[in-house]
């Protein structure tokens, strides 16, 4: 009987064992990838023998990826057979693999990825699952952790594939769930072969244009000449790593609220606490940050996280993209990762001058500036000049206001942004300066320095909208009345 065969007992065990240690609750609705192979046909039989046991609710899903024509059809056909033979509820996709790879400019193996991952995310959320159950065996492991040493890892890498990791698809955070990590592949060939399975044979899985092809089917039985045991001496390495990984995340934790700032996907980072850290936190600390704005770490190499580390050490405004469209720059005091398409990290300068409307709302590019005149709220008060002087801005969720004084604006007020010749007097100093040289003085980063707005009167720069009024521009207790300015990003006002 199949269900006596050392292998699928073997196979049954291992698995009980990950649902419980995984935590995997009764009620959990699961989505199985299945490509019709041994392995993801093992994951689906022996997940949906366990599926009353546990109170588990199985949905396989399947993705063409376009490579092979009618053997990919006939693959989905197969699949389809299957899940109805068992009973099992199946979404199917087909998708063009080296269109995506062309428009996004990647390896045909990080292009089938993204896309398969993506479907998967896509099915997860279509069917209000929290888990995707990945067929990965011991021997994946293995590849993937040599895979990892080739390119040049850190301990993320050598720790290779996790048990249950978790990683964000758009806005939505996906669990992968790889319950057969301790199988291996002879097993779920023997298991297959117990139920009178036909696995699929995909001949993709020999081409050389894979990388993994070329280390499961060259290098390591080249690589077995020298230890007959190398894939398990592979995944004894990933375990060891694991371990202290462990460690020091642990440790991550315990700093993280401490150093790092996040707002909409945004990581901003402290500096001056960050360089007292030891090398090895920083350069986990960094690699969270990376999992916070892009989801995960599978095309971050060391030399990515190096060369975020110098710049930390190095000077204000150096910059570097990263993998995925995430952009990483460092200004005075802090640094910030961000995808590259946000606009924390670009600049939108306003190509025009504007007038603005004085009483009025006036649309300037990106910006909503409404000026008023209004009483002032310290005329007359035991208010300080010195206390006043802090008071002269406001920011918040409803955008950054200004006190003006109201002599001060003349005939004319506008908006625009810096020009090569400004001069600025920012407020306290009896004297004006390069509009550059303030900038640099008040550790504005240097990437947002073209898209800060500067509100302009017929006597120069009255206000550097969100850092800093003029110094004859200022508001005194003695003013009765002034001019109140306030800027909000047209993103922001509701549609």
């Amino acid at each position: 009987m199949p269900r006596t065969n050392p292998s699928v007992l073997r196979i049954q065990r291992s698995l009980k064992n990950a649902l419980i240690e995984s935590g995997v609750s009764s009620g959990t609705k699961l989505i199985v990838a299945v490509s019709g192979g041994p392995d993801s046909l093992t994951l689906l039989y022996a997940l949906h023998h366990l599926s009353t046991e546990f109170n588990l609710v199985i949905h396989a899903a399947h993705l063409n990826h376009g490579f092979r024509g009618v053997a990919a059809e006939s693959d989905a056909d197969f699949v389809n057979e299957v899940c109805n033979k068992i009973g099992v509820e199946l979404s199917c996709q087909q998708s063009d693999v080296f269109a995506y790879r062309k428009a996004h400019r990647l390896s045909i193996e990080q292009a089938a990825r993204e896309v398969r991952y993506a479907f998967l995310a896509k099915t997860a959320v279509a069917q209000g699952a929290d888990i995707v159950t990945l067929g990965h065996t011991f021997d994946d492991q293995a590849e993937t952790v040599l895979m990892h040493i080739l390119r040049g890892t850190g301990l993320t890498g050598l720790r290779g594939m996790q048990r249950m990791s978790k990683r964000v698809f758009g806005n939505n955070e996906i669990a992968l769930f790889r319950p057969l990590l301790e199988t291996s592949r002879e097993d779920t060939l023997l298991y297959c072969t117990a139920f009178q399975l036909l696995p699929r044979e995909d001949e993709t899985n020999y081409s050389h244009e894979f990388n993994r092809n070329k280390i499961r089917h060259d290098l390591i039985p080249y690589l077995k000449q020298y230890n007959p045991a190398i894939k398990e001496a592979l995944v004894r390495l990933s375990r060891g790593a694991q371990k202290d990984l462990q460690y020091l995340e642990s440790n991550v934790d315990h700093i993280w609220n401490q150093i790092a700032q996040v707002v909409d996907s945004k990581v901003t980072i402290n500096r001056g606490m960050f360089l007292w850290l030891e090398p090895a936190l920083q350069t986990y600390l960094l690699r969270r940050a990376l999992c916070v704005v892009k989801g995960g770490v599978e095309d971050i190499q060391q030399i990515h996280i190096d060369a975020m580390t110098k710049l930390m050490s190095g000077p204000a405004g150096r910059s570097i993209d990263l993998p995925g469209q995430i952009h990483f720059v460092v200004s005075y005091d802090q640094a910030e990762l961000a995808s590259s398409i946000s606009d924390s990290v670009k600049a939108i300068s306003l190509t025009n001058q504007f007038d603005l409307l004085v009483p009025g709302e006036t649309t300037a590019g990106p910006w909503s500036i409404t000026a008023t005149i209004v009483e002032n709220p310290y005329f007359s008060t035991r208010t300080t000049q010195s206390e006043l002087n802090f008071r002269r801005t406001e920011s918040g969720p409803e955008g950054t206001s200004g006190f003006l004084k109201l002599a001060s604006v003349g005939s004319r007020l506008s908006v625009r942004t810096r020009r090569p010749s400004d001069r600025f007097q920012p407020l306290g100093m009896s004297q004006s300066k390069k509009l550059q040289d303030f900038m640099v003085d008040a550790k504005i980063p240097r990437h947002s320095r073209d898209s800060v707005p500067l509100v302009t009167t017929e006597n120069g720069i009255a206000w550097v909208v969100g850092w800093r009024i003029a110094d004859w521009a200022k508001l005194t207790s003695e003013d009765k009345r002034c001019l109140q300015l306030r800027f909000i990003s047209r993103e922001n006002l509701s549609v």
